[in-house]
């Protein structure tokens, strides 16, 4: 009857735990990530880079014009090319939408990189604030 029972929890644990790993390459989960304050910094990375894998990612109008190009980045910029021509005005919209989004994610990444810990955690506003009144403190 032990046996059973501690059977049935593994299936159970095993289970629970499958269904809570993401499939990040369908679904954009880093745009929803960044508005969390306790999102793991390592994860959303993880996120983006899995998504964008299976995505043609877009390319900014100034890294077109403004920068010159390798050879794998004019191939990356001609499919993107062909793959805008090809879209309905539904899957234009939301190719806009993710490409304001990864703009924002890039944004997001810089501005807390130096609030990173070991683990992924991202220091809260408050522990941000407490580490520069101590710095404040120290300087007087």
């Amino acid at each position: 009857m032990k046996k059973k029972l501690l059977f049935l929890i593994l299936i159970c644990w095993t289970l629970s735990t499958t269904a809570q790993q993401k499939d990040y390459s369908a679904y954009p989960y880093w745009v929803e990530m960044i508005d969390h304050p306790s999102t793991n910094y390592f994860e959303a990375i993880k996120a983006f880079d899995e998504y964008w894998k299976h995505h043609i990612k877009p390319m900014d109008e100034e890294e077109v014009m403004f920068e010159e190009m390798n050879e794998t980045e004019k191939l990356h910029y001609a499919v993107l090319v062909k793959h805008l021509e090809t879209m309905t005005p539904a899957e234009r919209r939301e190719f806009d939408r993710l490409k304001y989004h990864y703009k924002r994610f890039k944004q997001w990444k810089l501005a807390v990189f130096t609030y990173v810990q070991e683990d992924g955690r991202i220091l809260s506003a408050e522990e941000r604030l407490r580490i520069w009144q101590d710095q404040q403190n120290s300087n007087k």
